[in-house]
């Protein structure tokens, strides 16, 4: 190869080179390292991706303070407006105590839950106001049986007569309390009333028991002593004429009650 055409081949291979490097470098200027720049820009990038992590995590934290504030503040609403004085606890309490006989003890819950709910009453509409209702009517069935545990028969009648003005549940075992209450007082005529709704009554009923489950009860007895105590209240009123019907009733429908002969053999003689 002459002189001339190797130093043309030097030119040409000189270019190539540069042209390489700088197809290398992208554009960058001659004598730039490459691996040393995208270092840089990874490092770069590596921190902008951290800032971006940091700033999620502090967001992340300020929504669950935020929730957090909210759970708090929800729970001592709750607290203040139920749980704290409940009338629903108040009457649970007040039946805790009849079943431990301490009746004195469960009217005066029962009377606190009633002002407590009266009280609360003026400021709730709706369901509220009627769930306190049916507390208040509750707290009266209550008051009514631990006045007749204590033979306060006159209180036991006053407040068992609220739970029927009120619309209140009833069963044979109410108007039972009510009427033997009201023959204790000497009412006779209100007497026969209480007895007379109460065997108008069906013989079994429902109610739901400490866990919600549905259980049956039969009012047969208490229907049965109803109908006698009907004789009984005519015999106070000296009405011999419908002493002796309800006698003459009762026995068609319990034949088998021998307990009642003396007294119907008594009526006979009137």
């Amino acid at each position: 190869m002459s002189k001339k055409n190797k130093k043309e081949q030097n030119v040409r291979n000189k270019a190539l080179k540069h042209k390489a490097e700088n197809t290398l470098n992208h554009g960058r200027k001659p004598g730039c390292n490459f691996e040393k720049d995208r270092g840089i820009q990874q490092r770069k990038r590596r921190r902008k991706k951290k800032k971006r992590g940091v700033g999620k995590k502090i967001l992340l934290t300020l929504i669950v303070l935020v929730l957090l504030a909210g759970i708090c503040a929800a729970g001592l609403f709750y607290y203040q407006r139920y749980a704290k004085s409940s009338t629903g606890d108040m009457v649970e309490s007040g039946v805790s105590l009849i079943q431990q006989k301490d009746y004195q003890g469960a009217i005066e819950s029962f009377a606190a839950a009633i002002t407590n709910e009266q009280q609360k009453q003026e400021k709730e509409s709706g369901p509220e106001r009627k769930r306190g209702a049916s507390y208040i009517t509750e707290a009266y069935r209550g008051m009514g049986m631990a006045y007749y545990e204590l033979q306060d028969y006159e209180q036991a009648r006053t407040n068992l007569q609220q739970v029927i003005d009120a619309g209140g549940e009833v069963s044979p075992i109410f108007y039972n309390i009510l009427g033997i209450s009201a023959m204790h007082l000497g009412d006779y005529d209100g007497a026969l009333r209480a007895f007379e709704e109460g065997t108008a009554l069906p013989a079994v009923g429902t109610y739901q028991d400490a866990g919600g489950a549905e259980q049956s009860v039969d009012y047969s007895a208490v229907i049965q002593e109803m109908k006698f105590n009907r004789v009984i209240c005519f015999e106070k009123k000296l009405d011999w004429a419908n002493a002796k019907a309800e006698m003459e009733a009762y026995t068609a429908t319990y034949p088998d009650d021998l307990s009642v002969q003396k007294e119907a053999e008594f009526l006979v003689t009137r």
